[in-house]
């Protein structure tokens, strides 16, 4: 976890890091959810994400994450376990390469540059992962073999499910600091990406299921790269087909063009039962372009690319704008 102090940089977490401290009467708590394959470790990871936000709000808003308590919930420990690349992972050329492509991302002085053109222009870039999931999707489900098709693209995902209780112990990861945010009466912005936004969505069910209080609410989730559309995710999601989680106010879905991850880019039409049922205020998509360039190569599911982009900045500004001092 790290409070971001004034007139101070990122201030990383430790292994076991110590209680949120209380930076104003009404805090400001958010909370980062990384997504699927291996992982550099805990730290390093959540300071790639806090530069790539920061930059994007500087450069667009001249705003920081000053005064705000910012955590990571890591469990790139259960992901390295069904990553088949894991055995091959290099951490220091994972973070060299990172370094590299946020180097890219931040000469991009302007929001108008992210646009079709300009990731157009990466080298590899390439409609065909996503056409090939579009295509796959109905083509598995009419032979039956919707899970196979998941556990092969997103093992980790299938792990999760074959394990209730070491899922239920992946949610608690989330819930534990979330629920300690939520009983200060902070403001919570959560952002996930990809699967993370999974584990989310079932932490939220499980959080509203043994606590109805009507004021511990999530201001804020913004989902990066999420495959939550996808009916056969849908059908393994706690509560399905008619129960939802009710304690989120606003969903924000940000999909990037030919991210394979969510092929189905809008997740506002499935899950509308939850504003018909008022249980959340506001479910919004939006399409981006990430200009993401790992390793020479595009690659639009990027958490760097989806975290920089002016869209989240413009996300994180609304919560830091309706978020009271007192």
């Amino acid at each position: 976890m790290s409070t971001i102090p004034p007139g101070k940089g990122v201030n990383s977490p430790e292994t076991n890091p110590p209680e949120i401290r209380k930076t104003q009467s009404r805090q400001r708590t958010l909370l980062l959810v990384h997504g699927r394959g291996v992982k550099p470790a805990a730290k390093e990871l959540e300071e790639s994400w806090i530069r790539a936000l920061t930059h994007g709000l500087q450069r667009d808003h001249q705003r920081s994450l000053e005064g705000v308590n910012v955590r990571m919930i890591y469990y790139g420990d259960f992901t390295r376990e069904y990553d088949p690349e894991a055995a091959n992972y290099d951490e220091s050329m994972d973070l060299a390469d990172l370094a590299n492509a946020f180097g890219a991302l931040a000469k991009l002085k302007s929001a108008k540059l992210f646009r079709r053109s300009n990731y157009e222009a990466l080298p590899g870039q390439s409609p065909l992962r996503e056409f090939l999931a579009d295509i796959g999707v109905p083509v598995f489900r009419l032979l039956g073999l919707g899970q196979k098709r998941l556990a092969r693209y997103m093992p980790e995902l299938a792990a999760y499910w074959a394990d209730s209780t070491q899922a239920q112990s992946l949610r608690h990861r989330f819930l534990g600091p979330l629920n300690t945010a939520l009983d200060r009466g902070d403001h919570v912005l959560i952002i996930s990406h990809c699967t993370g936004s999974v584990i989310c969505y079932d932490a939220f069910f499980d959080a509203r299921r043994d606590d109805s209080r009507p004021n511990r609410r999530v201001h804020s989730w913004i989902t990066l790269g999420s495959p939550l559309a996808d009916d056969d995710v849908k059908r393994n999601l706690l509560g399905q087909p008619d129960d939802y989680p009710n304690m989120l106010i606003n969903w924000f879905n940000i999909a990037a063009e030919d991210d394979p991850y969510c092929h189905d880019e809008t997740v506002a039409n499935d899950f509308q039962s939850m504003l018909s049922s008022k249980q959340i205020s506001r479910i919004q998509d939006y399409h981006v372009y990430n200009l993401t360039e790992r390793y020479g190569s595009s690659d639009p599911h990027s958490a760097l690319g989806y975290l920089i982009h002016p869209r989240t900045g413009q996300l994180v500004v609304n919560w830091l704008n309706a978020v009271p001092d007192t």
